[in-house]
This record gives structure tokens, C-alpha cells and sequence, in this order.
């Protein structure tokens, strides 16, 4: 083979290297953005079942226990009364970066009252009829085993919201 055949061939090679790894790169770009649709549909997905869940837990008298299913990878469900909204004294406990993030966001009269908390704070949306018995003015509750689970009291025009 002379020698340009052989200096040819490497850049042939060369350029079926740069294709192969143009394609592979593309690809998992892609797949890593539907991995992220995929746990926006859930968020949405857990704000509908949640917002329903209330709603239908408001009558008077009514105990209710649902769990819902946990979206992405996100360790907290956490509620603050609408009354501390825009209230400045309104403080968190925990010096938790994203719980941080939420006081600002009460306390910047935001309307939001309903976080998912996990690496950064996601804002799931405002419902004005919850009641929460916890002193703080807030409440967060732990998933567990995938699962928020949810204890709900309805007071007939809101809902209670209790952490056991």
C-alpha cells in the first residue's frame, strides 16, 4: 500500500471515530432530557393527585390516610399555613438550605405553600384551606418506603393537616 492510501485510511478511521462519538454523545443527551420530562410528568402527576386529595378530604369530620407515591428522588413534603404567608417573623427550624429557600418564599408573601424539599426546593403550588397543627406555622412530612403518607382531618371548610 503506497502512502497515501495508509494516510487515507487514517483519517477515514478518524472520521468514522468522531461520527461514532458525535452519535453516542447526541444520544445520551437525549436520554438524559427524557429522564428529566419524566420526573416533571410525576411532580405534575403528584400535584393533581395531592390538590385532589384535599379537596375531597374538606368535609366535615372526615379522617382520611392516603399515601402518595413519592416523585423523583425528593424526601419531603412540606406545608405552610397560608396565614404566615408574607408574615416576616415566620422562621424554619432547620438551617437546611432548600426549608431556607421556602421562609424566604413565605416570608417574600409568595404565593406557595406546598414544597417538595430534596436536593433544592421544588413549589408545588398554594392551597388556601389547609389548617396545620404544628406550632411553627409549618409541617414537613418524611417519605416513607416511597410514600408520602398523609393524615388528614377535614374541619368543613379546610382541611387539617397533621404530622404523626
Amino acid at each position: 500500500m503506497d502512502r497515501r492510501a495508509q494516510i487515507a485510511m487514517i483519517f477515514t478511521f478518524l472520521f468514522a471515530i468522531i461520527v461514532i462519538g458525535a452519535l453516542v454523545l447526541t444520544g445520551f443527551y437525549f436520554i438524559n432530557k427524557l429522564f428529566v420530562q419524566e420526573c416533571d410528568v410525576d411532580v405534575v402527576r403528584f400535584k393533581n393527585s395531592l390538590f385532589a386529595t384535599l379537596q375531597d378530604s374538606k368535609s366535615y369530620g372526615s379522617v382520611a390516610h392516603p399515601e402518595l407515591r413519592t416523585p423523583c428522588d425528593y424526601q419531603e413534603l412540606c406545608f405552610i399555613a397560608p396565614e404566615h404567608l408574607g408574615d416576616y417573623s415566620f422562621t424554619v427550624n432547620d438551617n437546611i438550605y432548600p426549608l431556607l429557600l421556602m421562609q424566604d418564599s413565605a416570608r417574600s408573601f409568595i404565593k406557595q405553600n406546598i414544597f417538595l424539599v430534596g436536593d433544592y426546593l421544588e413549589p408545588i403550588g398554594y392551597y388556601p384551606d389547609i389548617s396545620l397543627a404544628a406550632p411553627e406555622g409549618y409541617s414537613c412530612i418524611l417519605t416513607q418506603s416511597g410514600v408520602f403518607p398523609l393524615h388528614l382531618r377535614g374541619q368543613g371548610r379546610v382541611v387539617g393537616i397533621e404530622n404523626e
